[in-house]
């Protein structure tokens, strides 16, 4: 019996859902409620932490300057919504580059600002202690 890599990879997310990065202070916002789980704070850059279905997600945006209380919330909500819709997809690099693209478009709507998909790090643990990252 053969196992694929993208078996191997939902295995090792669902081994490690707990990992995280974690936020180097600052304020925060967490999706409180059942209709999500990111957590965005403020370190160096924004940072947030969250799960889309059982795979884990560390997104870190270090050119992103120090965003208010009502911003982390409307970040972290927007991420929340995006998973919830999305919940269902197991391909991790098909999870990671649509929180990337939904980042980006979220930080230009939402704050006018534009960031180039190199300044949105978004990653997933891996197997072996290593990051999926794009």
């Amino acid at each position: 019996m053969s196992i694929s890599i993208r078996s191997l990879l939902v295995i090792g997310a669902i081994s490690l859902a707990g990992a995280g990065t974690a936020s180097a202070g600052g304020s925060s916002h967490g999706g409180g409620d059942s209709s999500g789980n990111f957590t965005c704070t403020n370190g160096v850059g924004v940072g947030c932490i969250g799960q889309v279905g059982l795979i884990p997600v560390n997104i870190n945006m270090p050119n992103l300057s120090v965003l208010d209380g009502a911003d982390l919330a409307l970040l972290s909500g927007d991420l929340d919504n995006w998973a919830v819709l999305n919940g269902n997809i197991l391909d991790c690099l098909t999870i990671l580059n649509g929180i990337q693209v939904n980042v980006l478009s979220v930080v230009l709507q939402d704050f006018n600002i534009i960031l180039g998909s190199g300044n949105v790090d978004v990653c997933t643990p891996s197997l072996l202690g290593l990051a999926l990252c794009i």
